[in-house]
């Protein structure tokens, strides 16, 4: 539980430095390198698991990579919904965000349930805690460790995809136009944004 706060505390100081970085490289890249760095770290953990001073160190390596994912993949959103407004003509934000939003409030179920199950297939029970069982411990370390690593793995791999941002410009510029030549046609002036 410790690592964990720490690796949250981590990545909100590392916040300063996601901005600047996706500025440099753009917001998709850095989601991608962080990603990668991640499933690094993750793996450097999972490898060494029974030494303590190891795996804090795969968790503030974590907490570096996945500090973009954490705070430009929204932003990155908005110009993934820009891009499709560009192409296709309609906004899908309202769509786009309940299910951001059910899968959200969904996963933390989805989460708690999976580690009962774990915890129930390997007998848990509280008097464990001090000496917990090597299936214990094996299922801790796929659900703590493991998995994290195999989805900051597949998110890098999905990040090499990612182009949108290379259409930015042209993106605003096609919006702009559909929203000027919608006002004359209603009859109303338009006036440029500048």
């Amino acid at each position: 539980r410790c690592l964990v706060g720490s690796e949250m505390c981590i990545r909100d100081s590392c916040m300063v430095i996601a901005w600047p970085l996706s500025n440099k490289i753009g917001k998709g890249r850095a989601i991608l390198f962080g990603a990668i760095l991640s499933a690094i770290g993750g793996a450097i953990g999972f490898i060494a698991s029974d030494n303590f001073w190891v795996v804090t160190a795969s968790f503030i390596i974590k907490a570096f990579g996945s500090t973009p994912a954490m705070y430009l993949s929204l932003a990155l959103l908005a110009d993934i919904l820009d891009h499709q407004e560009a192409k296709h003509g309609f906004r899908t934000d309202g769509l786009t965000m309940t299910i951001y939003g059910a899968i959200m409030a969904g996963m933390t179920g989805l989460a708690t349930g999976i580690l009962n199950i774990a915890l129930n297939a390997t007998g848990y029970t509280a008097e464990m805690i001090p000496n917990p069982t090597p299936a214990l411990q094996n299922a801790m370390l796929w659900i703590f460790i493991g998995v994290e690593t195999i989805c900051y793995a597949l998110i890098a791999v999905t990040f090499i995809f990612m182009k949108v941002e290379k259409h930015i410009k042209e993106d605003q510029e096609a919006i702009k136009e559909r929203q000027k030549a919608k006002a004359l046609a209603a009859g109303e002036e338009w006036i440029e944004t500048e």
